[in-house]
């Protein structure tokens, strides 16, 4: 984000933008744990399936996410903060649609 003056409505829709940014953080966490376990080996089938569940049901979530919560951030009426807010939701779509194959892959792998 720009040092620049931004107006208040600019300043919330970043802020806005930094929350749904640590909420996909945790989700993309949650599938790095996943893997790992998946990875290892060393997992009770149960697990594993119950993994396979999760995965499914983030897989639902990423979709929500990105559609309801990540689109629903309008930025074609900022003026000051519009090419920062513009990158940050380029930003995380682009990680959700990364983060959606992992899940596939993941969840096709078990």
């Amino acid at each position: 984000m720009a040092s620049r003056k931004m107006s208040t409505i600019s300043t919330e829709r970043l802020a806005t933008l930094e929350d749904l940014q640590a909420q996909f953080d945790e989700m993309s966490s949650m599938v790095d744990e996943f893997q790992g376990t998946i990875e290892g080996g060393a997992s009770e089938p149960e697990e594993l399936l119950a993994i396979k569940s999760q995965l499914a049901q983030l897989n639902g979530k990423l979709d929500r996410f990105q559609f309801e919560s990540v689109d629903a951030v309008a930025t074609g009426d900022l003026s000051s903060g519009k090419s920062d807010a513009k990158a940050m939701r380029k930003a995380l779509n682009a990680g959700v649609d990364v983060l959606r194959e992992r899940v596939t892959a993941l969840h096709s792998a078990l």
